[in-house]
């Protein structure tokens, strides 16, 4: 449906046509008077704003959708605007919030068994852990994610963790073959780098390939852009 679209154009970081289609997609919901779906379109807006680095825009419609999730005592969509909320603290580095928030989300994926959305979880929460200096930390979520990864597919999923995993490689060889993996899959579904998260990713490239030569670096990206799906995991969860 409209909503489905709408993801895949937000993945696709095409934010007008995503927020186009969840405005048709809201009228729809409110006409039906169905309050899951409501609260799904507007988690749906606030990560198009999100995906935009529109974080105040984010934040209220995640908030209210929480609030609706609640009343209704729906824990799938309360779980996803916990998360999101945390993903907007982590950009405004309250680490505290941002803690709390995923944790929460972390918890209600894990009631559901929801392996997909435990796996992204567990990736934000490692960037969470990069973000304080703690690589220890990240690691072990970034390979709790990794693993999940390994026993299904999801290319954005595990692009994400490969990136982040390669913050936590004491090799630079390797660490930049995963950079180099996590944007073959990026490139492979056509999902680029969103807004929100160009600094941080910025930041990434830069320290992982600061002791490597211009020449290493061009080598091991190439080199991890024709690792499979299954060897970039491999290689993450031998190094990591």
């Amino acid at each position: 449906g409209l909503q489905s679209l709408a993801l895949v154009a937000g993945f696709q970081v095409k934010v007008p046509l995503a927020l186009t289609l969840l405005g048709e997609s809201a009228l729809l919901a409110q006409a039906r008077a169905i309050p899951s779906e409501i609260g799904d379109n507007l988690n749906g807006q606030a990560l198009a704003f999100y995906t935009n680095n529109e974080l105040d825009q984010a934040a209220a419609l995640f908030a209210q959708a929480r609030t609706l999730f609640q009343q209704e005592n729906e824990t799938e969509g309360s779980a996803f605007s916990c998360y999101g909320l945390g993903l907007i603290d982590l950009k405004q580095a309250d680490y505290p919030a941002a803690t709390t928030h995923l944790q929460e989300s972390l918890r209600l994926w894990q009631l559901r068994g929801d392996k997909h959305h435990i796996a992204l979880a567990h990736s934000s929460l490692g960037r969470l852990a990069l973000a304080q200096g703690n690589r220890a930390g990240a690691s072990a979520h970034f390979r709790a994610s990794l693993t999940f990864y390994q026993e299904m597919v999801d290319k954005l999923g595990a692009a994400v963790a490969l990136a982040g995993a390669a913050n936590c490689v004491s090799d630079g060889v390797v660490a930049v073959k995963l950079l180099g993996a996590a944007q073959a899959l990026r490139q492979a579904i056509g999902a680029p780098i969103p807004p929100v998260d160009g600094a941080e990713y910025d930041a990434w490239r830069k320290g992982v390939s600061a002791k490597l030569t211009t020449a290493q670096v061009t080598a091991a990206l190439l080199d991890g852009a024709v690792l499979s799906y299954e060897q970039a995991i491999r290689l993450a969860l031998e190094h990591g």
